[in-house]
């Protein structure tokens, strides 16, 4: 919304385009390949399946991953419904939806941060734990937000933002829960 202030919608691609562009130089000059040994076989369509199923047959790897897809689902939930809570109940001018939308945003930079400094402290299930009690409670209040009315879109935004800091304490240590039992694959584990 804010680039919609000074150019068309076509400038939001030219947008994104560019700082894609940005982002490909520093990550292709600023970092190395930090996979010293490559297993010229891990992406061996047989080796995959295995590993596949093994990842879905073990009960750990598969309660990480149920964590963190319904984490995700309420995410996604956000972003789709966003813009017509916005826009049809709040009715919220365009050019100041991405002012609320920012602050879902930094709801999660700040769990992010948190937990990097939590996981030199305190076990990652412990702050998994916590993270998805802060989750719960934010989706209890958003729905009794839903059901007796929402005064404003700040109050709205309010347990969102709790929601998606959660998110920053849930979706890294639940990957990294999903990843510890089958360390050979790690890769895998955290994409599946």
């Amino acid at each position: 919304s804010v680039i919609l202030n000074f150019a068309n919608w076509r400038g939001i691609f030219v947008f994104l385009a560019l700082f894609g562009a940005i982002l490909l130089a520093v990550v292709w000059f600023g970092f190395a390949e930090s996979l010293t040994l490559p297993d010229p076989q891990a992406a061996h369509p047989a080796r995959l399946i295995r590993n596949i199923v093994a990842f879905f047959g073990n009960r750990i790897c598969f309660g990480y991953a149920l964590i963190n897809g319904f984490i995700q689902g309420g995410l996604l939930a956000f972003i789709s419904g966003i813009p017509f809570v916005m826009s049809d109940v709040f009715h919220v001018a365009p050019k100041n939806f991405g002012f609320y939308f920012a602050m879902a945003a930094t709801g999660l930079i700040f769990g992010a941060s948190l937990n990097r400094r939590l996981v030199r402290r305190r076990a990652p299930d412990w702050i998994l734990r916590r993270g998805l009690f802060v989750q719960a409670a934010a989706g209890l209040i958003l729905l009794c937000l839903a059901w007796f009315g929402v005064p404003s879109p700040i109050i709205f935004m309010l347990p969102v933002m709790a929601y998606s800091f959660s998110q920053g304490l849930v979706m890294p240590n639940a990957i990294a829960g999903a990843m510890e039992p089958l360390p050979y694959m790690a890769g895998l584990a955290a994409a599946l």
